[in-house]
């Protein structure tokens, strides 16, 4: 419901912003807990911005980071809704054990992720910044972002832990 409230109110324009999606995703076969974060080629509403989703695959490979490249069609994620409203749109995420706290026997268990899977998916999303540093517009971003920031954590003495990253 956030994400359509943010589409909805026009907050972010297709024109100027392609959107990663990030976060965990059931496993599945070739989406693996152990080889790496997964590239999301697109998820059950269908397939994401295959430019995008190329050069997400070559920042890994150029880092000679671990990852697994699959559509995970398991259930939907933000990149589709951003997609619907023209985005262009790409995806990352861990592979996750126990989705929905469910395993195969139908026992209740927590989700787990694996820590290398989340070490190496945070490196390649700072190489994904890098590599859009010099890109016009950005530094204006990050100047405006850490403005924002440190004048939150001086105001309001809390941390920062989510924020939309126009690439």
């Amino acid at each position: 419901h956030g994400t359509l409230a943010v589409l909805e109110a026009e907050m972010l324009r297709p024109d100027k912003t392609q959107m990663i999606s990030i976060e965990t995703s059931s496993h599945l076969p070739g989406a693996e807990p152990g080889y790496g974060p997964v590239v999301r080629q697109g998820d059950r509403m269908g397939i994401f911005d295959t430019q995008m989703v190329e050069w997400i695959a070559g920042v890994a490979k150029k880092s000679k980071l671990p990852f697994q490249k699959r559509v995970m069609d398991g259930g939907t994620c933000e990149a589709s809704a951003f997609g619907l409203y023209g985005f262009k749109v790409g995806g990352l995420s861990t592979p996750l054990l126990n989705y929905h706290n469910i395993t195969t026997a139908q026992k209740a268990m927590p989700e787990a992720v694996d820590t290398g899977d989340v070490e190496h998916l945070q490196k390649l999303i700072s190489q994904i910044i890098h590599a859009n540093e010099k890109k016009p517009g950005l530094q204006k971003f990050w100047g405006t972002f850490s403005a924002m920031k440190k004048k939150l954590l001086k105001n309001h003495k809390m941390h920062l832990k989510y924020f939309l990253l126009p690439f």
